[in-house]
């Protein structure tokens, strides 16, 4: 129960924050798009959570 009440709360969290980061340019497709993170944002992330997933998945795959 308390993983839904911390995806719910992250949902809300992104629900909010979307409208506030504006459009980007896919390098890849080349196509514009809605990002919630800036790419320094999501390395931050990644960084901060990847060893606690890899706990809790049991390594890294």
């Amino acid at each position: 129960m308390r993983h839904a009440a911390r995806f719910v709360a992250l949902l809300g969290i992104a629900a909010v924050s979307l409208p506030l980061h504006g459009c980007v340019t896919n390098a890849a497709t080349g196509r514009t798009q809605l990002n919630a993170l800036s790419r320094d944002e999501e390395i931050a992330l990644g960084t901060e959570a990847g060893p606690q997933l890899a706990v809790e998945y049991g390594g890294v795959y």
